[in-house]
């Protein structure tokens, strides 16, 4: 899989950057890596777009409806945005490891999205006053870990049978 989303944001013309990282989990320590992509804009600013594109460890079970169905999303808008410049940057993210590896908890879930907000939260002796942090998720909103977030402002859009949340979340 991610071979096939490198290939395909690549022949967008899109600018991708890999982050991978070793994750801790309930079955032991695995490789795993984030596939980010980057979008000038105009303006200061990032909008943060994110997906996922693993999927349960169930025996039978594929996660097409999950993770495939925003993946696909994620894609199209990669292709139709990395040819343009916006007045904002927009980084879509293609995040592993969101699903659990036995049971889903705070420390067994989302590691692909907690390590991409690791990486871009400012440093706690950061004098910086603004920070922003985007996501967008196929499946129940949570907030993404930023330094002392507060929520602003929230839009969520439901469709779809099953009705998952599709959210935007900005923190300042």
């Amino acid at each position: 899989m991610q071979d096939y989303l490198l290939a395909e944001l690549k022949s967008y013309g899109c600018f991708v950057e890999t982050d991978s990282f070793g994750a801790d989990t309930p079955i032991g320590r695995l490789n795993m890596k984030n596939i980010l992509v980057k979008i000038p804009g105009e303006k200061p600013g990032v909008i943060l777009l994110g997906t996922h594109y693993d999927t349960l460890l169930m025996d039978n079970f594929v996660g097409a409806d999950d993770a495939g169905s925003s993946t696909a999303v994620m894609l199209e808008l990669a292709r139709l945005l990395c040819p343009q410049k916006g007045k904002f940057a927009v980084w879509i993210a293609f995040f592993d490891g969101e699903e659990a590896m036995k049971r889903w908890s705070d420390t067994d879930s989302r590691y692909g999205s907690r390590q991409m907000a690791a990486r871009f939260s400012p440093p706690a002796t950061s004098k910086r006053s603004k920070h922003f942090c985007w996501r967008i998720s196929s499946a129940a909103a949570k907030p993404v870990s930023c330094a002392n977030p507060v929520p602003r402002r929230h839009w969520s859009i439901s469709f779809g049978t099953q009705q998952p949340s599709w959210a935007i979340r900005r923190f300042f």
